[in-house]
């Protein structure tokens, strides 16, 4: 196939179709009427030789030949508007921007919060919607589809058109009630594996590894769950009020209350240092909105690289200009 016989608008119909799965959605999306976008799609199915988008029921459901390919023709989509675009002065005081971020758990709890605060201080009409991180591979596809703008977390290696820069290390540790009958202090590997505990269950796919259950099951054990939760401060509470253990990232914990209900303690289970990175897409690499959004975020996240106990009460961050 010779590009130079491919009308390369048929690309921006076939990634609308993608999107909205519906004709007239994505008619819509594009400016064009609901005929002229049928008779695109005739042409697409015409050009890659397969149906391409099939009805079932109300919707318009990619077949496998279409989802192999959105995603190179969204970038290279991306690529072009990249090309065309004007560079402008981005003056975030005056910006409507939103900004789609990925995060884990512990990042959302510990770092979100002082973002949102500067922003309100020195961008009030910036918006930033936050999802919760999924899996290396996952962040990665939806960063380059445009579903998110940055990923924070554990995210194992780039790949492609990702760009990855580590922002800090944070550890697990185990966690106790002050009030713990049976544990002052420090806690050993039988005490560990004697006790109850209670397992943040989102915590499990954000790509910690080892995890402490990974590590237990190498060596043939397995820690008694009596309760998985999926939010973090339910799991403080109940840690607190009972004699449950839990283990967490260090990073989380600084980012929660009742520290002071709270025994935070080095885990028995010899676990690597975790480390948290930012990620990010070529095409918005060298955006001047873009690149002022991240330099917020990892300045941000730089406050909280002085280690343990250094966090709880945080300087405002200055923001760059």
């Amino acid at each position: 196939m010779r590009l130079s016989n491919v009308d390369l608008n048929l690309l921006v119909t076939f990634d609308a179709l993608h999107r909205e799965c519906s004709v007239a959605r994505a008619a819509r999306r594009v400016g064009l009427s609901p005929s002229a976008m049928s008779h695109s799609l005739a042409r697409l199915r015409e050009l890659f030789d397969d149906p391409l988008f099939v009805r079932s029921g109300v919707r318009m459901t990619p077949t496998a030949r279409a989802e192999s390919i959105a995603q190179d023709v969204r970038a290279a989509l991306d690529h072009v508007e990249t090309a065309l675009e004007k560079p402008s002065d981005f003056r975030p005081e005056q910006s409507h921007q939103t900004f789609r971020v990925g995060a884990s758990n512990d990042v959302q709890i510990a770092l979100l919060p002082i973002l949102l605060s500067t922003l309100r201080e020195r961008a009030p009409d910036v918006q930033v919607e936050i999802s919760d991180a999924r899996t290396g591979e996952q962040t990665q596809h939806e960063l380059s589809a445009g579903s998110i703008d940055l990923a924070i977390g554990y995210l194992g290696r780039a790949t492609g058109a990702v760009r990855l820069q580590k922002l800090l290390d944070t550890r697990i540790v185990s966690l106790a009630s002050v009030a713990h009958p049976r544990v002052r202090g420090s806690l050993n590997l039988d005490q560990y594996l004697e006790e109850s505990h209670v397992a943040i269950r989102s915590a499990a796919p954000l790509g910690l590894n080892p995890s402490p259950d990974g590590l237990l099951k190498r060596e043939g054990l397995r820690r008694r769950i009596a309760a998985r939760v999926d939010n973090p401060e339910v799991a403080l509470l109940i840690v607190a009020r009972s004699d449950l253990l839990c283990s967490a990232s260090e990073l989380m914990v600084q980012g929660l209350a009742r520290l002071d209900e709270i025994q935070v303690l080095d885990h028995p289970l010899p676990m690597p240092g975790q480390a948290i990175s930012g990620a990010w897409h070529t095409r918005t690499h060298a955006d001047p909105m873009h690149q002022w959004f991240r330099k917020l975020v990892f300045r941000i996240a730089e406050r909280w690289s002085g280690g343990p106990g250094s966090h709880h009460l945080l300087p405002r961050v200055a923001i760059p200009r």
